[in-house]
């Protein structure tokens, strides 16, 4: 490889105890084959590379890093642009249980969520789907404290009938 085909990034890589070659490539046409592995290794340090990495594939496709293979990791940090705490707006349209209970009846989904076949054909975006659980989880919260309203309305009309 002659010193013209390098450009060059830092990425400061650890990857421990995998099977499988490195792959790093220029463009999608152009496979390098950086090194084989067998057993458990480990590297440390900066790879220099413009390119994608793919793990266990040869054919990392449009993704930076491509691993075919389970991936064990301590923390993974998602950057979203946005977060579900516009459930909390005064002005946020929570759809009536009985709306929803309707359409997950005949979506077999909840709005908003993918269904399993989409899941399974096209994967899903974690931080996307991070920030759609939290929606779910505050809309739960609105329903919740909705229902304990509604739960001491009837306590004080029952109160009021038997005294």
């Amino acid at each position: 490889m002659t010193k013209q085909k390098i450009r060059t990034i830092t990425v400061t890589i650890v990857l421990m105890t995998f099977l499988g070659m490195l792959i790093i490539g220029q463009a999608p046409d152009e496979v390098i084959k950086v090194s084989q592995w067998s057993g458990s290794s480990s590297i440390k340090g900066d790879i220099y590379r413009t390119g994608n990495v793919g793990i266990g594939t040869s054919k990392p496709g449009s993704f930076k890093l491509a691993v075919e293979g389970k991936i064990g990791a301590r923390e993974i940090v998602v950057q979203n642009e946005s977060w579900a705490d516009f459930v909390f707006e005064d002005n946020y349209d929570l759809m009536p249980l009985d709306k929803l209970e309707i359409f997950y009846k005949d979506n077999k989904h909840l709005p908003g969520i993918p269904s399993a076949e989409k899941v399974i054909q096209d994967g899903i975006n974690l931080g996307q789907m991070n920030e759609k659980m939290i929606q779910k989880i505050e809309e739960l919260t609105l329903y919740v404290v909705q229902l304990k309203k509604e739960n001491e309305i009837l306590k004080q009309r029952l109160d009021t009938i038997q005294n």
